[in-house]
């Protein structure tokens, strides 16, 4: 009986042995990858702005414009909305000077947006975005031998 247990033990540890994380083999290539994705593998949409959002009451008739986008994501629990007045800052007041005071639809983060809601990086920087995702390893069909890239 001992003799049994030696025995299954030895094989056990070569079988473990055999098994190196440092083999190419599909195992080790959806371990790496997926440890990998587990800290940069997030899907996010860019909203490219900084919560609360103030859409004047001239754009939001617009189907096209970030207010029917706000629209959705209020549809969908994750914006709320109140109406209320705003100095609206847009990409010319340094031509034409600030503009007064001016009714907007005023969209916040909900409590269960929050949760989405991450910085992420945008073209000019950190933005704001909602992620909704986690990208993982479906599987790996097949591999080549490594390639230097730059020799020694």
């Amino acid at each position: 009986m001992r003799r049994l247990s030696l025995i299954s033990i030895a094989g056990l540890v070569l079988l473990v042995a055999c098994n190196s994380t440092r083999k190419p083999n599909f195992e080790n290539f959806t371990k790496a990858i997926d440890q990998y994705l587990t800290k940069h593998g997030e899907t996010c949409t860019s909203i490219g702005r900084q919560f609360p959002i103030d859409i004047p009451a001239s754009a939001q008739q617009s189907q096209y414009g970030f207010g029917s986008q706000l629209a959705a994501l209020q549809q969908a629990g994750l914006v709320s909305e109140t109406d209320t007045t705003a100095v609206v800052h847009g990409m010319l007041d340094a031509l034409h000077g600030l503009t007064p005071p001016q009714p907007v639809k005023r969209f916040r983060l909900t409590a269960e947006g929050q949760q989405y809601f991450r910085q992420i990086p945008g073209t000019f920087g950190q933005t704001g975005g909602l992620c909704y995702g986690q990208k993982t390893v479906a599987s790996v069909l097949k591999w080549g031998n490594p390639v230097t890239i730059f020799p020694a």
